[in-house]
């Protein structure tokens, strides 16, 4: 069973921002992760037991978190690797954006998967 895919704030315009082969890139990761996201080549970050993170090719890199109860990947960050691990949200934040999103209700859980706004 696919994962459901959300995004942060802050990982929404991140993803925005990049050029367009890198948002391509990305979203074919963010694909793969929604169907494993413990796949081979993701590694659980050092001293943060909460958050994974991909490289999407040479210098992109993706941070995300599992909640396996609630089959959603919340992706926290998204960009460059230069000062990439400097500025990662804590984990109070992300478990308060995941209980939002369960409070939505119905609706949003039967969503398979959400992608980033499209870039303007």
């Amino acid at each position: 069973m696919a994962y459901r895919v959300e995004f942060t704030p802050t990982a929404a315009k991140e993803l925005v921002k990049l050029q367009k082969p890198d948002r391509k890139k990305v979203a074919r990761w963010v694909d793969r992760l929604a169907e494993n996201p413990r796949r081979g080549k993701t590694k659980k970050l050092a001293g943060r037991d909460d958050l994974y993170r991909v490289h999407a090719g040479d210098s992109l890199v993706i941070a995300y978190r599992i909640d396996d109860k609630a089959n959603l990947i919340l992706v926290a960050r998204v960009g460059e690797r230069e000062n990439f691990y400097t500025r990662l949200p804590d984990s109070k934040m992300l478990k308060a954006f995941i209980a939002g999103l369960m409070e939505e209700g119905p609706a949003a859980k039967t969503t398979k998967k959400r992608r980033a706004p499209p870039p303007r």
